[in-house]
């Protein structure tokens, strides 16, 4: 498991599952691709489960937010070009 995941689930307070997803090669690639069933299979409580997929869902939309506040890589010669 890279430290990168193990980080995170600490910041979230979830270190305690680090090693379990680390013993099913889960990955912050596979994580959001992880069902409840999934999470529950791996023995995750139902508040720890909702912990993890509010986390997610927080982290997906700051990744939206921050991909649509980048302008379009032609902007600027579009702005250039236009002077």
């Amino acid at each position: 498991m890279s430290d990168e995941l193990r980080d995170w689930l600490d910041q979230i307070g979830l270190a305690q599952h680090a090693e379990i997803f680390a013993a099913n090669d889960i990955d912050l690639g596979v994580l959001p691709e992880l069902s409840d069933e999934d999470l529950k299979e791996l023995g995750l409580s139902l508040g720890h489960r909702r912990r993890l997929q509010r986390a997610l869902a927080e982290q997906t939309n700051e990744t939206v937010t921050a991909s649509a506040s980048e302008p379009p890589s032609g902007s600027l010669i579009l702005s250039m070009n236009s002077r």
